[in-house]
Order: C-alpha cells, then sequence, then structure tokens
C-alpha cells in the first residue's frame, strides 16, 4: 500500500476520533484531558528520576546526559554536559529531520516498553491527532507539508504489524536498544514526576547511537503539552525565548514563586551570583531548579572541557506570536497566587496590549490549546512540500 494511503487512513481515523471526542469506545485513558496520578502510572525500571527537566532541550538525549541530569539535581558536579546545536549545517549537530522514501519526511517513535506504551499511547494519538488536523491532513500538494509521525513496528509498511519497543530483552537478559529500531527514533517514556519534556529537532551522531531523541512524559499534561512537545520534535523552540521578546512581552522573572528559594541556594553556593544571572543564564538557572530557565533568550549547555555554551535562539524575522503553541501564558504552576487570581502586576510573563505604545498597559497571556496559524506557517515552511 502506498505510504500516502496509509496515513490518509490513520489521519482520518484518528482526526474523525478527535472531532466527535468518542475516546471513551477504546480507553477510560482516552476520555481524559491530562495524565492521571502518579500511582496511575506505571513505576517501571526505564523510568527516569528527573524532576527538573527542560521543556525543550538542545543536548543529546542520550542515557549519559540523561544521567547528568539527575547528577545536577542531586548536587553531584558533572564535567561534561553534552553539546548539541539547533538546525546545524555541520554533522555533529541539531537539524531538521530529512526528506525520505519519496521525499516525505518520516518521523519514527517507539515507546520503551509496553507498560508505558499502554498508559500514555491515547495522549500521543490525540496530540498527533490536533497536528495532523492542523496541517489540513497527510503530506500533500495541497496540505503543503510532508510530515509522517509513525510508530516503529515489525510490519511491511508504515504502522502495520506489532510495535516494536524502543528497549527489549537480550540474549544475556539485560535491558537494551532495539536492534530492529531506527537510530533516529524518538523515545517516548515515562518520567516520575509532573509534566513534560522533548529534545529539540533531529540530532545526528557521527558514529550513529541511538537515544539522542526523546519525549518525557510525566504526570498532570494535557493533550495541549503533548502538541507543545512535539513542536520541540519537529523543532520549534520557545516563542517567548526570542531575542526581541521584550518588544512584544514584559518579563519579571522575580515573581516566579521558586525565584526566592533559587536565589537563596545560588548565593549560599556563591554570593557572587545575582539576581540577573540567574535569571538569564539558562545554565544557573538549571544548575538551581529556577524556572525561569524555560523563559531565558539562549539555550545553554556545556562543551567537552567543560565550557558553558549559549546557544541564541532564532526567530526567522518572523512577527511575534503571543497565540503560539510554544508559547507561555502568563498564569501556570509557577506564578504567584495573585497572579493566579487576576493580579497582572504579580504575574511574570504578561503581553502588552500595543507593542508600539507601551504606555496602554498589560494583559494576560493565555494557554493556547493548539498550533497557531503561525506554528503551522512554520512547520510548513521548514517542511514545505
Amino acid at each position: 500500500m502506498r505510504v500516502t494511503t496509509l496515513l490518509l487512513a490513520v489521519v482520518i481515523a484518528i482526526t474523525s476520533v478527535l472531532a466527535t471526542d468518542s475516546f471513551t469506545a477504546t480507553s477510560s485513558f482516552l476520555a481524559m484531558d491530562t495524565l492521571p496520578p502518579t500511582d496511575s502510572l506505571p513505576a517501571t525500571d526505564s523510568a527516569r528520576n528527573i524532576t527538573n527537566v527542560p521543556c525543550g532541550f538542545t543536548y543529546p538525549a542520550n542515557d549519559h546526559n540523561l544521567d547528568i541530569l539527575e547528577a545536577l539535581e542531586s548536587g553531584e558536579n558533572p564535567n561534561i554536559f553534552g553539546s548539541a546545536t539547533l538546525f546545524a549545517p555541520y554533522p555533529n549537530g541539531y537539524t531538521k529531520w530529512p526528506r525520505i522514501n519519496g521525499g516525505y519526511v518520516l518521523i519514527p517513535y517507539c515507546y520503551m516498553d509496553q507498560a508505558h506504551r499502554l498508559s500514555i499511547k491515547p495522549y500521543i494519538d490525540r496530540a498527533l491527532a490536533m497536528w495532523a488536523y492542523a496541517l489540513g491532513g497527510p503530506p500533500s500538494e495541497q496540505s503543503g507539508h510532508r510530515i509522517i509521525f509513525h510508530e516503529a513496528t515489525d510490519g511491511p509498511g508504515l504502522n502495520q504489524g506489532a510495535p516494536r519497543y524502543c528497549k527489549v530483552l537480550n540474549q544475556q537478559g539485560v535491558l537494551d536498544w532495539n536492534p530492529q529500531v531506527t537510530y533516529d527514533v524518538l523515545v517516548i517514556q515515562i518520567k516520575q514526576s509532573p509534566g513534560v519534556a522533548a529534545t529539540v529537532g533531529l540530532y545526528r551522531h557521527d558514529p550513529p547511537r541511538r537515544g539522542a531523541h526523546v519525549l518525557l512524559v510525566g504526570t498532570g499534561a494535557s493533550v495541549a503539552d503533548f502538541a507543545h512537545e512535539l513542536g520541540h520534535v519537529l523543532g520549534m523552540v520557545h516563542e517567548h525565548q526570542r531575542g526581541d521578546r521584550d518588544e512584544y512581552v514584559l518579563y519579571k522573572c522575580n515573581k516566579f514563586n521558586t525565584f526566592a528559594e533559587a536565589l537563596a541556594k545560588a548565593r549560599l553556593d556563591n554570593a557572587a551570583i545575582g539576581e540577573e544571572e540567574l535569571c538569564t543564564d539558562p545554565l544557573v538557572a538549571q544548575k538551581y531548579d529556577f524556572t525561569g530557565e524555560a523563559y531565558t533568550k539562549v539555550m545553554g549547555d556545556i562543551g567537552p572541557i567543560g565550557d558553558p555554551i549559549h546557544r541564541p535562539i532564532f526567530s526567522e524575522n518572523s512577527l511575534y506570536d503571543v497565540y503560539s503553541l510554544m508559547h507561555y501564558p502568563s498564569f501556570t504552576d509557577f506564578s504567584s497566587e495573585a497572579c493566579r487570581r487576576g493580579d497582572l502586576n504579580d504575574c511574570p510573563l504578561v503581553k502588552y496590549k500595543d507593542p508600539n505604545n507601551k504606555a496602554l498597559g498589560v494583559e494576560g497571556i493565555y494557554k493556547a490549546l493548539g498550533p497557531s496559524p503561525g506554528d503551522i506557517a512554520w512547520v510548513k515552511r521548514t517542511y514545505p512540500w
């Protein structure tokens, strides 16, 4: 069967369910908008004990670097953090997913194991359906894109046969990477903490290695949150981290409810660390478990010799999109109680009513429930038919 026919059948089936919201027919999980509490998720050996994973992170998500994230949280001081770039023009860096198989952009994914798949597949399916609907259907000249997300299976064609899991027992009875899945596969796995996170774009190692691309799933995430992370997988970064964001939004990092504790921890460790460093340096924010890491105008990692690297975030000269799925809202779990009650003066992030006349004041930013027209335009520019 041709790829277009296969994808069309999958997309029609999923979008039909999305439109009718009739998920209760197949699974009780599918009827929910958010993931269940922690005790409803399987505590598997392959689940990561990481609580402070950046939403979209720009270093290779191999076991080594995920171990380092755990080490950072435990207070250890690793001397290597991994190195990567966004859409880099050289082999060892991040880039967009390539065209293969007749010009299609295939993004393969696998679930870590059967328990993970049973728990979170319904949410991934709904998030994929959201993107498929927003993009105008399957890849074609009419829809204007070439993207196909597909689960790794043992069948002869896309989405045919039984699923292949990311890790399986090897001949020694040890859980190891499944040799039947591709090196570029997106690994979907559970983390035993709230929220979701994903790597940005495609990372190609030389020589190839597995596990560079991950989507980490915790508790309490909505379908829109999953769709946001799929935006990262496609290569999108946070709109509110653009270098020109201060022209459009007002950001006050000291309004986060995690600010005082993070600053105290930082100064206890190093009295020279000030508010500006905590608020603008993603590596400092990451080290002291500060929410502001996801709001800095650069993304950070550490090079092979331990040198800090700050990667600028590019905007492609496009208009600032406050309605983007990749833009954070004013009201989050890390906003103060006053902000959540509607006191915009106490919110970390608000938008100007008129960027050309800031004296008119500010207003709240609400959470996007799906891709914006600007998001769709970005995807179709990046992966055009």
